[in-house]
């Protein structure tokens, strides 16, 4: 007890240290969103866009309150109760899945899925390591000590991958159904929410 007890400090430690010094956040400053290349005809009208990933912005206070509390009720529905990261939601979420055998669900929060895209976006195709799952962490940590919980929204519906390269949710909402993110309704939220956890296979298409 008295080594466990002394590791666990000296984690929490470092963890604390790093967190401070903000070092991760450089992640956060630089990110830069993804624009397409958009090919015009010889009158100034766009006839294709090629792109990996499209990606348009929306402030928060554009998008409807029903699409914000449908994707926390899927992705996070302690989001406005923890400090990035949930605790008490990592045990439940082994005990379920220890009690099912498999996994059947995570214990990472919103703030740390969006961690976990900026490292994606800055590692490029490149596999997770355990490092980068700590860095991911320490990112989280960093995000909720320096940005407001409706700072922290606003980024995760900008940059989070929804399925056929599409990331945000303005390029979700065009692609899945035609219409603009204020246009959508309880339904069309739902099948978006679910997308983060698989975007291939819970795709519409």
């Amino acid at each position: 007890m008295l080594t466990g007890g002394l590791l666990g400090g000296l984690i929490f430690g470092w963890v604390v240290a790093d967190t401070v010094r903000g070092q991760e956040l450089q992640l956060l400053s630089a990110y830069r969103p993804s624009t397409p290349t958009r090919l015009y005809d010889r009158n100034g009208k766009v006839f294709a866009e090629l792109y990996r990933h499209k990606q348009d912005l929306i402030p928060y206070n554009s998008i409807p309150p029903h699409v914000v509390k449908i994707f926390l009720a899927v992705e996070d529905d302690n989001f406005y109760g923890h400090f990035g990261i949930d605790i008490p939601g990592i045990f439940r979420a082994a005990i379920k899945n220890l009690l099912a055998g498999r996994i059947v669900q995570g214990g990472s929060t919103l703030t740390q899925q969006l961690a976990k895209q900026l490292y994606l976006h800055h590692e490029g195709s490149r596999g997770r390591t355990f490092d980068q799952k700590i860095k991911e962490s320490l990112l989280a940590l960093q995000i909720e000590e320096e940005l407001s919980k409706d700072e922290i929204l606003e980024v995760f519906f900008n940059v989070i991958y929804l399925g056929h390269g599409c990331q945000g949710l303005v390029c979700a909402s065009r692609l899945y159904f035609n219409k603009a993110v204020e246009d959508l309704t309880l339904a069309e939220a739902s099948l978006l929410a679910r997308l983060p956890k698989a975007p291939v296979h819970f795709s519409p298409f």
